[in-house]
């Protein structure tokens, strides 16, 4: 009779528990708001608003472990590190950043139309090819 008892306890314990609901993941919301005061350079600011002309919303210096992203298009995990900073530093954030899981794209030039081409080849999820470099296609994470 105990062990009924015990048995019949569990199993309506089991029931309520499976029986919640679980909590919805709910989408990550980024705050909109103007940003471009805060880019160092020309160059940064005509590429925030190039993007934000595009319809994206462009974050500026955002954390990304032990240094910070200069502009980044935070829904699609895409960084962008701009033509003025030095050789080794865009060698630099662009390997780290890549450790931290986000899809880096390095503009070579101060072209602001191809830089937002490339940028948005990888919001698309394709890889562009640029003279002497092999294509890798990249698919969307």
């Amino acid at each position: 009779m105990f062990e009924i008892g015990i048995l019949s306890i569990v199993a309506v314990v089991t029931l309520y528990v499976a029986s919640r609901k679980k909590p919805q993941s709910r989408p990550r919301l980024i705050t909109v708001k103007s940003e471009r005061a805060i880019l160092q350079s020309a160059v940064e600011q005509q590429l925030y608003d190039g993007l934000t002309l595009k319809g994206f919303y462009v974050s500026c210096h955002i954390p990304c472990g032990n240094t910070r992203i200069p502009l980044a298009l935070e829904p699609y995990r895409i960084a962008v590190i701009p033509p003025d900073i030095s050789p080794l530093r865009q060698l630099f954030l662009t390997q780290y950043i890549r450790s931290c899981g986000w899809k880096v794209v390095t503009l070579k030039s101060t072209n602001i139309e191809a830089g937002i081409k490339q940028i948005m080849c990888q919001v698309v999820g394709k890889s562009t090819r640029t003279q002497g470099e092999s294509s890798i296609e990249q698919k969307p994470s």
